[in-house]
């Protein structure tokens, strides 16, 4: 694929944005078609007005400090605003509609996560506070990479923002978080936008920044980060002379963060500090700690996590406050644990590798074509990129892989570079799994099986990684001459049923369990090996098992899988040792065909096929959390959770050479499910194996066991034939009835640990009713002490009242004549404000009849000096037009004086030239008369 396909309208591709965020905001320059100038749009956005809704938010008076903004301006703005997008009561239905454009980002955490109900809320602010080291920021870095996650990883798909007030901010742990994840670490960093704000005017001045870029870019952002909310302002405001106006500013901020999270669906996650409350202890408070911020930070605040210090390197969060959650608490473990379970001890010889992934993208089908979906993957030699919009310049995301593979690559070229490696591996005696993984119709059953049919021998072009495998293994060992035996096996997993297609009943396939081994990995008893002769004869054998796997019609593929496949090949290849002895060594090639993950609402899936696609997502999303767990080094890996899972045990995180084939689509319309193959395939990189060699077997001892298998199914059929039902040799019952009696034996001792637990438990109860009933008696002493205590107290007070009788009567006089005073006082009091209050009002009267005779003096004025300016006006238009007149009539006398001038001069040059060349004549005439005489 060298260049993106264009898009024929771009206003269709970034449609589904528009009506994703259509509920929250309308851009600014709408009020542009509603008799508002630019320049008062340009100057809203100034101020961090960049949408309708924000007009609504922001008060009139606000918008009047805006530089140019008269009162009739804001006037007509809020009328504008209200025309576009009304801000006045609507439905609970129709607010929970816009509710349900929530989403959650993942903290990284699952109690947390938990705790929390999903994650981080967006349109809604969460506040982290506690002491240092409690992972506070820790949570926001995790946050930064989650965000960019899709959906069904806890993610949102966008981009974070992140401001730091402490110096905090890491991009180191971004790298390893992302790593964590399974995202390139560049582009996880080039999807957070960060500015290091250093006085608290200077952060409000990037939040304004921030909802001006949320604007423009529509949809793309969806966290910010603050760490934290409150450490510049302790900075700039010292003292309790400051406080209030600190407060004032903080509550502005958070003000414009409550905004900016409801008109741009963001999630707003910051961070605070805790001081200790020194009247606590008076209290007999158990926790002195309080969050900074007081009542505005509080109330600002959606969600408030408190997080402190547990055990060890354990963090403790609890939910502090919120609107839809109890107060409740969860553990944080802060350090990965190692896994446990699924972890093999590395012996000397063994090294741990990682799995190999590739990554092949199809062209483009008819069905994408025909619904004009984009091509939006573009691939490299092991760089593949996704773009959300074909026309952006840069990319939206940028994986790295083994080896990734473009439209134009046939099905040789992928054999030749991923399978034949791993078929020297078999043939070397190692066990390899091969599986291909991704959604429906994007061609995993054609790049495992491919076409079939062979001519003379000869494969189809586009034969897949099966038959070329047989032809391989054939052409390989018999090239070199091997003495050598190849056994082929084929089951399929349809609705948590393994199946063997090999199986000699046409009709119904067999029934197959999974049982544990002594390593407690899961092993398949009871399928069929056929021992084939060659490559043709083992395509044969596929073909017949193809024929009786589950296939069916949806709207996305007419031959779409709807069960995983798994078809082994074992090959026994003989060496002859130095001492002559015999041994075998053995390989295994597992191919396994999954079945693609599938959107019903798209594929169309009804009934039974609604059913399949059920189960298979079900089984393909435990896949999903194993690769995850395998990759958090988890210590459970919930291999049970699934068949499928238990099959591929040992080629994740086993002792298997394992490699993943991830099949995409390159069309936008499969742009989610694109980019989760993607990143299920990036984190599947991670998880490293140990494959070790099988251990080679002697011919004897192989021989010795086939023998002991032949004897014992012997004597099944004897003990079969010789009575009517069901019957099995002494042997074969022997070891049953051992097998009974040691999980009878279990049976009891579960039954004595169950006792032992009963006993414990009756002891604990009788203790709890002997204490019980102990407090009961020291409640009833208690409540005789109180009413003897309160007889004593009524007494005594009587007495008292009885010895100061007079002195009371005293007091209640002196309280009387005081309560008189008082009444006095307040009516003159009242009196006097009434006398105020009537003044005031007349001069409130006279003040409004002065504003409006001023007023009319004013228009009057007004209207008399527009009258003299006018008359003003017409007299010097008049006195100017007259000048103009007299300066063209002197211009034109001008003129002609100066052409009578130049006349006269020219007729004055002209005489005098006549007059001179008559003088010369003249002259010349007599100086000829004078010479003519002297010569005579």
């Amino acid at each position: 694929m060298n260049e993106i396909e264009q898009v024929p309208d771009q206003e269709a591709e970034i449609q589904e944005f528009e009506d994703e965020d259509e509920l929250f905001y309308t851009e600014i320059d709408e009020i542009q078609n509603h008799g508002i100038g630019a320049a008062d749009i340009s100057k809203l956005k100034s101020a961090g007005i960049c949408t309708v809704r924000a007009i609504h938010m922001t008060t009139r008076k606000n918008l009047c400090k805006i530089k140019g903004l008269s009162e009739a301006k804001v006037d007509k703005l809020k009328e504008t605003a209200t025309k576009l997008q009304s801000a006045s009561f609507m439905t609970a239905t129709e607010f929970s509609l816009i509710r349900s454009k929530v989403m959650y980002i993942s903290t990284g955490s699952k109690s947390l996560d938990a705790l929390m109900g999903g994650g981080i809320p967006t349109m809604s602010i969460t506040e982290a506070f506690g002491e240092f080291r409690t992972g506070k920021t820790q949570i926001a870095h995790t946050l930064s990479v989650v965000a960019q996650l899709p959906p069904v990883m806890g993610g949102t798909n966008g981009k974070a923002a992140f401001i730091d007030t402490e110096g905090t901010f890491r991009p180191e742990r971004i790298k390893s978080i992302a790593a964590r994840f399974g995202i390139d670490h560049e582009a996880a960093l080039e999807n957070i936008i960060f500015a290091r704000a250093y006085t608290s005017e200077h952060q409000m001045e990037l939040i304004i920044e921030l909802a001006a870029r949320f604007a423009e870019e529509r949809g793309v952002y969806r966290l910010l980060v603050i760490d934290s909310i409150i450490a510049l302002f302790r900075t700039d405001y010292a003292g309790r002379g400051e406080l209030a106006e600190r407060q004032q500013k903080l509550n502005i901020m958070l003000s414009r963060l409550i905004k900016i999270s409801e008109e741009f669906n963001v999630a707003v996650y910051i961070t605070n500090q805790i001081q200790a409350d020194p009247g606590s202890n008076m209290m007999f408070v158990s926790d002195p700690r309080k969050p900074i911020g007081g009542h505005v930070l509080a109330h600002a605040s959606t969600v408030r996590l408190y997080l402190r210090k547990g055990r060890g390197d354990e963090r403790v969060a609890k939910v502090y406050d919120s609107p839809d959650m109890p107060e409740a608490e969860a553990p944080i473990p802060m350090k990965r644990k190692r896994r446990r379970s699924n972890e093999h001890s590395v012996k000397e010889g063994e090294k741990a590798i990682n799995i190999q992934v590739v990554v092949r993208c199809r062209a483009r089908i008819e069905r994408e074509i025909a619904a004009n979906s984009p091509v939006i993957v573009k691939t490299a030699a092991r760089e593949l990129q996704v773009r959300l919009n074909p026309l952006d310049i840069l990319p939206h995301k940028t994986y790295t892989f083994d080896r990734v593979f473009g439209p134009e690559v046939n099905q040789k070229k992928v054999f030749d570079n991923v399978v034949v490696p791993i078929l020297n591996e078999v043939r070397a005696g190692y066990n390899c799994t091969l599986f291909a993984y991704g959604q429906t119709s994007t061609g995993k059953t054609f790049t495992m099986e491919g076409n079939l049919n062979t001519n003379n021998d000869i494969i189809s072009s586009d034969a897949g990684v099966i038959p070329r495998a047989l032809h391989n293994i054939y052409e390989t060992l018999e090239e070199e001459s091997a003495d050598f035996s190849v056994k082929v096996s084929y089951i399929e997993l349809y609705n948590e049923e393994l199946k063997d297609l090999l199986s000699s009943d046409d009709t119904d396939p067999r029934k197959l369990k999974i049982l544990d081994d002594n390593n407690k990995k899961g092993v398949l008893h009871g399928h069929e090996e056929v021992l084939i002769q060659n490559a043709e004869h083992g395509i044969r054998v596929l073909k017949q098992g193809s024929i009786k796997r589950h296939m069916a019609q949806t709207n996305y593929n007419k031959n779409s899988s709807r069960s995983h496949s798994v078809f082994c090949i074992t090959v026994h290849i003989k060496e002859t040792m130095p001492d002559g002895e015999d041994l075998l060594k053995v390989g295994k090639l597992y191919l396994v065909d999954l079945a693609g993950s599938e959107n019903i609402s798209r594929t169309g899936a009804e009934n039974i096929r609604a059913k399949e696609a059920g189960t298979i997502n079900k089984s393909l999303l435990t896949l999903g959390r194993c690769i995850n767990s395998l990759n958090e080094h988890a210590i459970h890996i919930p291999y049970r959770e699934s068949k499928l899972t238990r099959l591929l045990q040992d080629s994740l995180g086993g002792r298997t050479k394992t490699c993943i084939i991830a099949t995409i689509s390159p069309a936008k319309q499969s742009y989610e499910e694109t980019l989760s193959t993607l990143d299920y395939a990036h984190r599947a990189k991670n998880i490293q194996n140990k494959p070790v060699v099988n251990q080679r077997v002697t011919k004897k001892a192989l021989i010795k066991e086939y023998i002991c298998e032949i004897e014992r199914l012997k004597a099944d059929l004897t003990a079969a034939r010789e009575k009517n039902g069901v019957y099995i040799s002494k042997e074969e019952f022997d070891r049953l009835v051992d097998e009974n009696s040691d999980l009878n034996n279990k049976i009891n001792q579960f039954i004595a640990v169950d006792n032992h637990n009963r006993n414990a438990f009756r002891e604990f109860s009788e203790s709890l009713l002997s204490v019980t009933s102990q407090f009961e008696s020291k409640l009833d002493e208690l409540k005789s002490m109180h009413i003897v205590f309160g007889e004593s107290m009524v007494n005594k007070t009587n007495e008292f009242m009885e010895n100061h009788a007079m002195d009371i009567a005293e007091c209640l006089k002196y309280i009387n004549d005081r309560l008189d005073q008082f009444d006095q006082q307040r009516d003159n009091m009242e009196h006097l404000l009434k006398t105020e209050e009537k003044a005031s009002s007349s001069l409130y009267e006279e003040l409004i009849k002065f504003r409006q005779e001023t007023t009319k003096n004013l228009i009057q004025k007004e209207q008399e000096l527009r009258t003299k300016s006018t008359t003003m006006l017409e007299n010097l238009k008049h006195e100017l037009s007259v000048q103009f007149d007299n300066i063209r009539s002197f211009r034109e006398k001008i003129d002609e004086d100066v052409k009578y001038m130049v006349k006269s001069t020219q007729t004055h040059i002209d005489s005098q030239n006549r007059t001179i060349i008559n003088n010369k004549d003249h002259t010349k005439e007599a100086i000829e008369d004078e010479v003519n005489v002297k010569n005579n």
